[in-house]
């Protein structure tokens, strides 16, 4: 990117081939060594996933900060350098400690091999329905990124930019700000999230397939938020009213903070799930499709959010619809889900999930 102008466009486009090729290996082996890391009976597995969420969700607003700072004062190819040079960082500190991860994998064999027989035992049934049930998250997943992609995408961008009142008090607040409530969400739920379910203790706090039930509910109802907001612009064409600001900044705020909520509820929690339920040695592929999901949903989202800009209620509205009517088919389900899921994951030698 430091050499890439409009000039040497190939160097643009090899870039972010790069970026692609690198983020494709490097997403999802992370959550796969992570789980790795726990053994299958450990109780605070999804309280490590949602750390590691949100550290997640802390490099990206420190990383955004900085960057669009230097961006500002430098240009974008120090911008692009300095990402550059905290990726190398980055890279050290594993190379540095992968020594432990190593050992941790040596020391795991046992259990790896108490695994193995446990799939190829009378029980192997019972943990294909499992895993069966896992595959079928992923439409609920699929849903909730919907939900997700429309709220936090540059659909919402474009309606906080050109149809909501953002002054407060005088001040205009900047477009850029509501894009980085989505961490601030994120860091701040996640601890809460984390306690709550230590206070209910095991027995008591929601499995997992709960929780992403939960999640997909809370989209579901951030999305219906957001179709009643639009009804009041339903007889206004958005696409030619630039003048027009019918939503207010705190209904804006309140929508992406709702949708980080569900994010912490299901994106760590799914990791979680996949790390324990794939099969052995397709823990990273499931990691893989789970990453794909988020992304098409993303690309889908863009053709709605487009289409949404002359149509707001209309379009919000059916798309809600089907959000709904999936989320009461997974409300359906769950309790079986979860059945098999605790069953399955009993007889691999994890007391939960």
């Amino acid at each position: 990117m430091f050499f890439a102008d409009a000039e040497h466009l190939p160097y643009f486009y090899l870039a972010l081939f790069s970026v692609a090729l690198g983020t494709a290996f490097f997403k999802p082996c992370l959550p796969s060594m992570l789980g790795q890391l726990y053994p299958r009976q450990a109780k605070n597995r999804e309280a490590g996933f949602s750390y590691y969420y949100m550290g997640i969700n802390l490099g990206a607003m420190v990383a955004g900060i900085s960057s669009g700072l230097l961006l500002q004062r430098f240009g974008y190819r120090i911008a692009l350098s300095s990402a550059a040079l905290g990726m190398a960082l980055g890279l050290s500190v594993f190379v540095a400690g992968r020594r432990h991860l190593i050992a941790q994998f040596v020391t795991e064999p046992e259990k790896a091999t108490k695994y193995s027989k446990a799939k190829n035992s009378a029980n192997l049934a019972n943990q294909s329905k499992a895993l069966r049930y896992l595959c079928l998250s992923y439409l609920f997943v699929a849903c909730w990124a919907l939900v997700y992609n429309l709220a936090i995408s540059g659909t919402l961008t474009l309606y906080i930019e050109n149809y909501t009142q953002k002054t407060v008090l005088g001040y205009d607040i900047p477009t850029t700000f509501f894009q980085s409530l989505e961490s601030v969400g994120i860091l701040l739920a996640a601890p809460i999230l984390i306690f709550l379910y230590r206070f209910l203790g095991e027995k008591r706090s929601p499995h997992f397939f709960t929780q992403m039930n939960f999640a997909v509910l809370l989209s579901t109802f951030a999305l219906s938020f957001l179709t009643y907001m639009s009804f009041k612009v339903s007889s206004v064409n958005l696409g030619t009213s630039t003048h027009f600001t019918p939503f207010m900044w705190y209904q804006m705020a309140i929508l992406i903070l709702i949708v980080s909520v569900s994010e912490v509820m299901i994106s760590p929690v799914m990791m979680s799930a996949i790390s324990v339920l794939a099969p052995e040695k397709s823990k990273t592929t499931f990691q893989s499709f789970y990453m794909l999901v988020i992304g098409v949903t993303g690309l889908l989202a863009g053709k709605i959010g487009a289409f949404s800009l002359s149509q707001p209620f209309k379009t919000f509205f059916y798309v809600t619809l089907v959000a709904a009517l999936i989320a009461a088919f997974y409300a359906f389900i769950r309790k079986s889900m979860v059945t098999v899921a605790l069953q399955a994951t009993k007889e691999i030698g994890c007391e939960k999930i």
